[in-house]
C-alpha cells in the first residue's frame, strides 16, 4: 500500500482530531461516526500495512461512509496479518456490499485475523453472496465468539459448524423467497 500524500495525511488526522504518534501505541481506536470515507480507508490501509497499528486490539469504524472500495483497500492491508492482535472490529452502519464483503472474506480466510472475537457488520448493504462469503471465511476462526451481520442476524459460535448452519439458513431463505408468489421475480445480473 502506497503512502498517501502529506496533504491527505494532514486532512485525515485533522478529521480525527489526533496524530499518527498517538495512534502507534493505541490498543483501541474509536473512529466511529467520524465521517470516514473510502479515501480515508487508503490512509488506514497504509497505517495497517506499515505496522503502525500492530498493537491494536479494538478498531471501531462504525457509522461512517465506507463502501466497497474502502473495505477492499482495507482488506488488501489486512491480508498480510498486520492486524493479528485485533480482537474487536466494528464496521457496522457503513455502505459495504457484497463485493466489499467478498474481498474482506478473502483477506481473513487465511487466518490473518486469528484473534478476532467480535465482528460487527450490521447495517451495511451485505446481501446473500456477501453473507455466505464471510460465513465461510470465518468458519475456521476458533477465537470468534460473536458476529452481527444484519439488523437482527446474530451468530454466536457454539461449535465449529456455525458457518455451515448459516449458509443453510441463507439457502432456505432464498428458497422461500423464490417460491413466494407475492414476491416479484428477481433479476439476476450477468457476471
Amino acid at each position: 500500500v502506497l503512502k498517501p500524500s502529506d496533504a491527505v495525511m494532514v486532512a485525515f488526522w485533522a478529521k480525527l482530531g489526533t496524530s499518527e504518534e498517538e495512534v502507534h501505541s493505541a490498543k483501541t481506536l474509536s473512529w466511529s461516526s467520524k465521517g470516514l470515507t473510502d479515501n480515508d480507508c487508503n490512509v488506514i490501509a497504509y497505517l495497517i500495512s506499515s505496522g503502525s497499528l500492530d498493537k491494536l486490539e479494538r478498531l471501531f469504524l462504525g457509522a461512517n461512509q465506507i463502501s466497497d472500495a474502502g473495505i477492499i483497500e482495507l482488506s488488501l492491508a489486512i491480508a498480510n496479518g498486520s492486524l493479528a492482535s485485533l480482537q474487536i472490529l466494528d464496521l457496522q452502519s457503513n455502505q459495504i456490499g457484497d463485493s466489499g464483503m467478498a474481498a474482506f472474506a478473502d483477506a481473513i480466510a487465511n487466518g490473518s485475523m486469528a484473534n478476532l472475537r467480535n465482528l460487527q457488520l450490521g447495517g451495511n448493504k451485505i446481501g446473500d453472496a456477501g453473507a455466505v462469503a464471510i460465513a465461510e471465511a470465518l468458519d475456521g476462526n476458533k477465537s470468534l465468539k460473536t458476529w452481527w451481520l444484519a439488523g437482527s442476524w446474530r451468530l454466536s459460535r457454539a461449535d465449529g459448524r456455525f458457518a455451515a448452519r448459516w449458509c443453510a439458513r441463507v439457502a432456505r431463505r432464498l428458497d422461500r423467497l423464490a417460491d413466494d408468489p407475492r414476491r416479484p421475480a428477481r433479476r439476476r445480473e450477468p457476471r
